[in-house]
């Protein structure tokens, strides 16, 4: 992963005026001297002016004596991942649960919920994680497309399913909610690897990602639900995605909108890429929170027609500094 660094810069100036024992008119330079009046054996330095780069005699037809004071913060983001594993129990996986016509959804509940996740009272499992940041990331979650079948090894099996008109491979057909804490921001056009001239631009305040499950704009501090409506249950029949962007029904291989299930009353939404907002951690104990997403999943079952054997799908996360102003030297 390729590292870009950022740049907050503080600078001040003072400005620096003496009173000599002689008058002098209003606006003129202050002038330095070596000819002191008092005492006669000690005269006064000329006045010079410091910088890092160089060590100069003083502007007395100016009179200028600023100092520059300047700083640099060094971009930094820390990613905790408190859970990257889903499993959906054996009770969940009985062979003869739901049919073709009539299918049982069915979350993934193996482990407990992660502390801190509002999961309305049910024991669900979801995985995510917890970002801490400086500065803008550019963030993009791949869903992997549905759960597969793999051999004994975890490799992907090797035959393919003649019940779908396209041969393709043994699916469960999986869906996914995801919920967001924190200020996201909409991903506009450019290269995604650490471009921060790509919409939205650096200074500019871009706009607030909409969670695709919920349907509400992400925030400071915010949770967004695990639907829409006002409850807000992951349980809920609303919010659910599609973790793909063909028009490939698993079951069928034919399309979303002849499929059973009202499969296509649900979007197809395999790639979410955003922009985490800079200056969001949990680090602070207050203020904007460190920014967090969380993923759950379920599976419609149609009994013994979900063919027996192992299931897998990745969900690929990529995190990258936006950010990438290079430290200023301030040589006068």
């Amino acid at each position: 992963m390729r590292t870009i660094r950022t740049l907050l810069l503080v600078t001040l100036a003072l400005c620096l005026a003496s009173l000599a024992s002689f008058a002098q008119g209003v606006g003129d330079p202050v002038t330095p001297s070596t000819t002191p009046a008092d005492p006669p054996d000690h005269p006064l330095p000329v006045m010079t002016v410091n910088s890092p780069a160089q060590h100069a005699t003083g502007l007395p037809d100016v009179g200028s004596y600023d100092i520059l004071v300047n700083a640099f913060i060094d971009s930094f983001a820390r990613v905790t991942v408190y859970d990257n594993w889903i499993t959906f129990s054996t009770t969940n996986m009985q062979p003869t649960l739901g049919s073709f016509t009539t299918p049982t959804a069915v979350i993934a509940d193996a482990h407990a919920p992660v502390a801190g996740i509002d999961l309305h009272g049910v024991v669900k499992d979801v995985a995510g994680a917890r970002i801490d940041t400086n500065c803008r990331l550019n963030m993009q979650i791949d869903m992997g497309g549905h759960l597969t079948r793999i051999d004994d090894a975890g490799n992907l099996f090797a035959g393919v399913d003649t019940r779908r008109t396209d041969n393709g491979n043994y699916m469960l057909a999986t869906q996914y909610k995801i919920i967001f804490k924190g200020k996201f921001l909409r991903w506009e056009d450019g290269d995604f690897f650490g471009n921060e001239d790509t919409a939205p631009a650096a200074t500019a305040p871009g706009t607030k990602l909409v969670s695709p499950t919920s349907g509400e704009d992400t925030d400071y501090n915010k949770l967004t639900k695990w639907s829409t409506g006002a409850a807000g249950d992951i349980v809920t029949n609303t919010g659910w995605l599609w973790p793909v962007d063909d028009d490939a029904f698993p079951w069928t291989g034919g399309s979303y909108a002849t499929a059973p299930a009202n499969a296509d009353d649900y979007t197809k939404l395999k790639t979410i890429t955003s922009v985490v907002e800079r200056g969001q951690s949990l680090f602070g104990h207050g203020g904007t929170e460190a920014a967090e997403f969380w993923i759950a999943e379920r599976v419609l079952r149609r009994g013994l027609q979900d063919i027996s054997g192992n299931y897998r799908q990745d969900i690929f996360v990529s995190l990258y500094y936006r950010e990438s102003p290079v430290e200023w030297d301030p040589t006068l």
